[in-house]
């Protein structure tokens, strides 16, 4: 699949390549956990522009390849994850986009 994009999450922030992983660089800004520190992705899912990040303590959505992230809320109840006491490993996910 030359020329889709890849995008890696990490435990710093989640980066893009769009020439099969030469260069990367973050497309916007990171989403940020409850404390406000990046948030720690663990999985990507990536549907064209849109986005999906699975984090320590919550879901981030973006719809515009990574420019933009929310948390998702409904009236009755979010869709946080709850949080876990984990390692200082690094983390990390690779999905290409489809």
């Amino acid at each position: 699949m030359s020329g889709a994009k890849i995008f890696a999450g990490t435990d710093k922030a989640i980066f893009v390549s769009d020439d099969d992983g030469l260069t990367w660089s973050a497309p916007g800004p990171q989403p940020k956990n409850a404390l406000g520190d990046p948030a720690v992705i663990l999985s990507l899912a990536v549907s064209g522009s849109n986005i999906l990040a699975g984090s320590l303590d919550s879901l981030l959505v973006s719809t515009d390849d990574g420019a933009n992230w929310t948390e998702p809320k409904t009236e009755k109840s979010g869709y946080s994850i709850p949080g876990r006491s984990l390692s200082k490993a690094t983390a990390c996910s690779l999905r290409r986009a489809t």
